[in-house]
């Protein structure tokens, strides 16, 4: 997973990549204000979110999103019919980031043609306990999405 990286000095100013570590970083970079000078140029890094989800029996689903954030709470919400709704799949136990969409796709595909022990082996890497990892995230208790 990456997270926060810095890149090289862009004429005047220093470039600074970012890869959005935690739920809401994106929005409050976006409301950020500056003066557009060249000593404070800020590029956004378009990040991709391969991750997988679970219930309460332990049944896993596999996807790639743009906005994890936000496509956590669509399932935890259960606003798209599917199969995570059918199967109440609201547990975060698993993501990893790119920069490539390609590679995400790419990446998602390869996981989800893994056999469900190699996929419990790859989340226990990260979480051994399977804990959610969203739980904490604080559009839970919020009425509007992220």
């Amino acid at each position: 997973m990456s997270f926060w990286s810095e890149g090289k000095n862009l004429r005047a100013g220093i470039k600074l990549i970012i890869s959005p570590p935690f739920p809401g970083m994106l929005r409050s970079l976006r409301s950020l204000q500056h003066d557009n000078s060249q000593s404070d140029i800020i590029t956004i890094v378009k990040e991709y979110y391969v991750y997988i989800m679970s219930n309460k029996s332990g049944t896993l689903y596999t996807g790639v999103t743009n906005d994890l954030e936000k496509r956590v709470y669509q399932h935890k919400s259960k606003t798209i019919d599917g199969f995570t709704k059918r199967y109440d799949i609201t547990q975060l136990i698993y993501f990893e980031s790119t920069n490539d969409v390609n590679a995400g796709i790419a990446r998602e595909k390869e996981i989800k043609g893994m056999l469900r022990s190699k996929k419990l082996d790859l989340i226990r890497t990260v979480n051994p306990e399977l804990k959610d990892l969203s739980e904490d995230w604080s559009y839970k208790n919020s009425a509007s999405p992220p």
